[in-house]
């Protein structure tokens, strides 16, 4: 495994790390942050296909550095869900 150094934005860190405290409940074990950030890019590459317009205007606008608003705490629970 290669290692790098990211720099995240922090909503983007924040979602990660509510994604990682439910996989460390719904595992019952440790889940390090580098093994959260790879299952959720994973996800984000198999899903990518399913992705409606809107989903890719939220990404464009976050690549403009425009305000994205999703509804961050959904997006996990379905995200978290699919995993079980």
């Amino acid at each position: 495994m290669t290692r790098l150094s990211v720099t995240l934005d922090d909503f983007l860190e924040e979602q990660l790390r509510k994604v990682q405290g439910q996989l460390i409940i719904g595992r019952k074990r440790d889940v390090s942050f580098t093994t959260t950030a790879n299952v959720v890019l994973m996800g984000g590459i198999l899903g990518s296909k399913y992705l409606k317009e809107k989903d890719w205007q939220h990404i464009r606008d976050f690549l403009n550095d425009k305000q994205i608003n999703i509804d961050a705490e959904g997006l996990t629970d379905n995200y978290l869900n699919s995993l079980k």
